[in-house]
C-alpha cells in the first residue's frame, strides 16, 4: 500500500515538474538607466524605469528582474553597471548572468526636460550577442510598450489596416505584395509607411500611401472610379432604361414585338381559313 502511495506521489511530482517547465518564462533583466556612464537616479529616470519594467512584464512568456534588484546584485558583486563595459557585449552578458537573466536590457538617457531620448539595447546573456536596439522618446507620443516590443518582439510590432471597399472582388496590394482576401477587410501590417494599391478590371487603380501605427487601426475608404468605357456603357444602359420608362406602353419594344407576333398569328389563321373553304369555280376541259 505504501509503495503505491509513493508511486502516485512520484508521478504527481513529475507531472508538476513538467508543468512548471512548460510554463517556464523568459527572464529579462533591466539594468539601471544611465546618463553619461553613471546611474541616473532622477525622478524622470525612475518613472521611465517603472514604465519599462511594466512593459517587459507584459510581454507573453516573459518575467522581469527589476532595475533595483539588478543594481543590488551588482553592488554585492562589486561590479559597476553596463556603462563600465564600454560596449563589450561579453561583459554586459556576464552582468545579466549574475542575476540569472536570459536577456539583459540596458538604457542610456539623453536630452533635457520631459522630452528624453533613451537608447535601449538587449543582449543575450548565453551567447553574448546583441538581440536588438531601439530608441524611446518619452513625452513624444511613443510608449514604453511600443519600445519594448520593438526591442524584444519585433515581429509583434504591427498595426492594422482596415479597408472599406465598394467592390468586394477588388485585389489589394501593399508594397507590391498581394494581400489575401479578408472577410472583415482588416489586415495586420508592420508599423510604418506602406504603398497601397487597389485594382479591379472595371475601375481605375486606387493608389495611396498609408501610415500604420503600433496597436492602432488605420481605416481607409477606397474610392474606385469606373473606367471611361465602362462608365459610358453604364450610362447608355441607364439612359435606355429611363427612355423606356417614359415611352407609352404601346411604343415599347415588348408591345411592338407582341403586336407583330399577334398580327402574324392572325394572318396565318385567316390564310388557313380561306384556304380550307376555297372552292374554285373552274370547269376543266
Amino acid at each position: 500500500m505504501l509503495s503505491v502511495a509513493v508511486a502516485v506521489a512520484l508521478a504527481l511530482a513529475l507531472t508538476l515538474a513538467s508543468s512548471s517547465e512548460a510554463l517556464a518564462q523568459r527572464l529579462v533583466a533591466l539594468a539601471p538607466l544611465a546618463t553619461l556612464g553613471s546611474e541616473d537616479t532622477s525622478q524622470g529616470a525612475q518613472a521611465a524605469t517603472a514604465q519599462l519594467e511594466q512593459a517587459i512584464a507584459a510581454l507573453p512568456g516573459t518575467s522581469v528582474v527589476p532595475a533595483a534588484q539588478v543594481a543590488a546584485a551588482l553592488r554585492r558583486g562589486k561590479r559597476q553597471g553596463p556603462a563600465a563595459c564600454d560596449g563589450d557585449l561579453a561583459c554586459i552578458a556576464e552582468l545579466g548572468r549574475q542575476v540569472g537573466a536570459a536577456v539583459l536590457v540596458t538604457g542610456q538617457l539623453g536630452g533635457l526636460g520631459e522630452a528624453r531620448v533613451i537608447y535601449l539595447g538587449a543582449v543575450d546573456t548565453t551567447t553574448g550577442k546583441e538581440l536588438g536596439s531601439t530608441t524611446w522618446s518619452t513625452g513624444q507620443g511613443d510608449s514604453a510598450a511600443a519600445a519594448v516590443v520593438r526591442l524584444l518582439a519585433p515581429a509583434e510590432y504591427v498595426g492594422k489596416l482596415q479597408l472599406r471597399l465598394p467592390i468586394q472582388s477588388a485585389v489589394i496590394y501593399v508594397n507590391g505584395r498581394k494581400l489575401p482576401a479578408s472577410a472583415t477587410g482588416t489586415h495586420s501590417l508592420p508599423v510604418g509607411t506602406h504603398a497601397l494599391r487597389v485594382t479591379h478590371p472595371e475601375v481605375r487603380d486606387f493608389v495611396r500611401f498609408v501610415d500604420i501605427s503600433y496597436g492602432a487601426v488605420t481605416q481607409v475608404d477606397v474610392v474606385l472610379t469606373p473606367l471611361p468605357v465602362v462608365q459610358h456603357d453604364v450610362e447608355a444602359r441607364q439612359a435606355a432604361a429611363r427612355a423606356d420608362s417614359r415611352r407609352p406602353w404601346y411604343r415599347t419594344w415588348w408591345a411592338v414585338a407582341g403586336g407583330a407576333g399577334l398580327a402574324a398569328v392572325l394572318a396565318g389563321v385567316v390564310t388557313y381559313s380561306l384556304a380550307d373553304n376555297f372552292d374554285p369555280d373552274v370547269t376543266l376541259p
